[in-house]
This record gives C-alpha cells, sequence and structure tokens, in this order.
C-alpha cells in the first residue's frame, strides 16, 4: 500500500498493511529540514492572516519533513470564504517581541479589528486585541468576516494534493463553534460572556453552527481528502456535556451525516465522558486522545468503547517523546500499537505538535518501531 491508501484503509476501519504513521509534525519541520524558525513563523503567520503573494507555503516544508523522515503524511492547506463585501487591510510592523500584525475588516455593518505579536525566536504567537470587542455589536460584522460558505478557493488546496500525490492526505482546518468563538473573543471574556452573556454566545453559536455546516458541506462537494474539525476548547472541562451537545454535537452531527466527507475530530484535553457523543456524530476520526495528566483518556479504554466505529489518532504526548530513551520510545510505540491497532482504525500519532526540543534519533526511532511492529494482524501480546 502507499500512504494514501493507508491512511484511508484506517479512516474506514479497513486494515492496512502497516499502521500509518503520522504525528503533527508542525514547528518540527524547521528541526527536519534546518531552517530558521523565524522564517517558518513569519510564513505561517502570513498565511494565515495576509494575502501576499510569493510566500512559500507550510504545507510543502510539512511534506518535505514527512519524507525524509518516512512517515505517511497529513498536510493541512488553508481554503477561504469568499468575502465580497468585506475589505481587509492590514499593517505589518516590527514590535520588540517580534512582528506586530495589525489587521482590519470593513464591512457593511462597520469595521472589527484584531492585532497580534509573532514572537521572535518562539512558537505561536501573541493575541493583543482580539476581533470580537463587543459581542452584541459586533455579530453582523463577524458574519461578513466569515464569508460565503459555500463558496471557498481551494486553489491552495489543489496545489498540495496535486504535490503530495500518494504519499498522504491533505486535510482542510476548521473550527469547531466553541473554538471559534474563543479564538474571536478571548479565552478570559469569552468564558465569563458563557455567564454574563449566554444569550448573546447562544447567536454566535447558531450562527456560527450554520456557516460550519454549509462549509464542510462544500468541502465534501469538491471532494477534499479530510475535513480537521478544531476542537481545542471542547473538553468537559471547559463546558459541559449538556452545552458540547447544543453548540457542537448538533452541527458536528449534521455535518458528519449530509455533507458526505470525512472528519476527524480533533478533542484536546478531559474528554472521556464525552466519547459515546463523539461516537453518535458519526465522525470517521477521533484525536488526539490524550492520556493523564493533560486528558483522562486510556487508548485501550478507548479502542473498546469506540474503537469498532471511530477510528483512533493518537496517542504519544510530544513530552514522553522527547525525553524517554530511544529503547523507551520503541516501548511506547508497542504499548499503543497493541492498545490501539487490532482490526484496524488506528492512526499511530503523537497528541500536538512534535517539540523543537525533540532528537530526531526518537522521532526515527518511532518510525523504526511503527514499521516493525505495526504489520497487520497486530499481535496484541
Amino acid at each position: 500500500m502507499n500512504s494514501r491508501e493507508r491512511i484511508f484503509a484506517a479512516l474506514e476501519h479497513r486494515e492496512p498493511d502497516v499502521v500509518p504513521i503520522a504525528p503533527y509534525i508542525g514547528w518540527y519541520s524547521s528541526v527536519v529540514l534546518g531552517l530558521d524558525l523565524d522564517d517558518l513563523s513569519r510564513m505561517s503567520m502570513l498565511e494565515q492572516k495576509i494575502p501576499a503573494k510569493g510566500y512559500i507555503p507550510r504545507w510543502r516544508s510539512d511534506l518535505e519533513a514527512y519524507r525524509r523522515l518516512g512517515m505517511d503524511a497529513i498536510l493541512f492547506a488553508p481554503c477561504s470564504a469568499a468575502k465580497n463585501t468585506t475589505r481587509e487591510s492590514f499593517k505589518v510592523n516590527r514590535h520588540p517581541r517580534g512582528i506586530l500584525i495589525h489587521k482590519t475588516y470593513d464591512t457593511p455593518k462597520g469595521p472589527l479589528t484584531e492585532e497580534l505579536v509573532c514572537l521572535a525566536g518562539k512558537v505561536g504567537v501573541d493575541n493583543r486585541k482580539y476581533m470580537i470587542d463587543d459581542p452584541e455589536d459586533d455579530l453582523e460584522k463577524v458574519e461578513y468576516v466569515l464569508g460565503d460558505p459555500t463558496r471557498i478557493d481551494f486553489m491552495e488546496y489543489e496545489q498540495a494534493r496535486y504535490q503530495v500525490g500518494d504519499e498522504g492526505i491533505v486535510a482542510v482546518r476548521c473550527n469547531s463553534p466553541m473554538a471559534f468563538w474563543l479564538t474571536m473573543r478571548g479565552m478570559q471574556d469569552g468564558l465569563l460572556d458563557f455567564w454574563r452573556r449566554r444569550a448573546t454566545v447562544d447567536k454566535y453559536m447558531k450562527m456560527y453552527g450554520k456557516w460550519i455546516i454549509d462549509y464542510i458541506s462544500a468541502c465534501g462537494d469538491y471532494q477534499v481528502d479530510l475535513i480537521f474539525f478544531r476542537g481545542t476548547y471542547d473538553g468537559y472541562t471547559i463546558i459541559s456535556p449538556e452545552d458540547w451537545k447544543r453548540y457542537i454535537g448538533e452541527p458536528l452531527t449534521r455535518a458528519s451525516r449530509e455533507a458526505g466527507v470525512k472528519i476527524q475530530y480533533f478533542l484536546e484535553g478531559k474528554c472521556a465522558k464525552l466519547l459515546g457523543l463523539v461516537r453518535d456524530t458519526g465522525v470517521n476520526c477521533l484525536g488526539p486522545i490524550e492520556p493523564p495528566p493533560q486528558g483522562d483518556c486510556d487508548l485501550a479504554k478507548v479502542k473498546s468503547e469506540i474503537g469498532r466505529d471511530v477510528c483512533l489518532r493518537g496517542n504519544i504526548t510530544p513530552f514522553e517523546l522527547e525525553l524517554a530513551s530511544t529503547d523507551k520510545v520503541e516501548k511506547i510505540v508497542v504499548d499503543n500499537i497493541r492498545a490501539g491497532a487490532h482490526s484496524g482504525g488506528f492512526i499511530l500519532s503523537t497528541t500536538d505538535q512534535i517539540t523543537l526540543q525533540t532528537p530526531v534519533d526518537n522521532v526515527i526511532a518511532l518510525v523504526r518501531a511503527a514499521k516493525k511492529y505495526g504489520k497487520y494482524p497486530i499481535m496484541t501480546q
């Protein structure tokens, strides 16, 4: 099997020749390829925030890193909804901590602005100003910023899909309603608004829930390989199972049943109480299945509970991979394969991006162990 066939076999709950190996490569591609982290970080911010010409897409560096490590590539390509009635302008300035990006969205209902600092020498950004400032006043403006979910520019996706060929698959990212709200509003104010202005939050969730169904349906019509449904804040340490069903479960179920596209639900944190609800949505894949202390999932128990219906992607923590000896890495891989890979429906992965401090020898040890012990049929003892 080639990598593309192998990944799809796992997503469809068939047994491939060997367990797919697809950790979240992220910023670690800078280590594998010897790239400057600041250059890669700026490239990512430009890709996400500024319609610049001539930049090298992040998926290209990720693909080359997957190739060099001998892994099965799962890449992300940006897709944007049409915004015919919204004009976007931006300013990029130097900042003591890196690069300051100030972006303005001029909508028919008024302007929205956001500011973030792309941190020098570090992974990530510092949000200085979130887009949603006054939730009651900004709702209609945000609808314009989201754009028309039925008219999507797939040009970048098509380029990535052509380049990856049979070496893997290409996914399209989208936020869950909770991730959308907290990304636009900010963690502190966004969570406080659940108590002080719940009726307004309901409006945002309803609006985005409808938008995401239409967006995923359009991706399904285009036959994208996979939807990566980002639920970073969806664990029940943030919201209750009841709110999860209302805000996330309902639109995710509709999208899974109506869109005709494979979906991976990226559900971080403590989520053991949500497993049955996730299965009932009909998603194809669940990850990262975090063990304690960040999460509360035991891979073998998750496999037993929902593994017949949902492909599992996980669950090696990045810090395990970083700090372990190469012999220990082999044991971790064997334990994960025996717990989650039997009968198919499993992709070996880290629970988040490989840390920049991880020795390359450890990553190579992971790949070697997976290819040695991940051959089907899987030995469970």
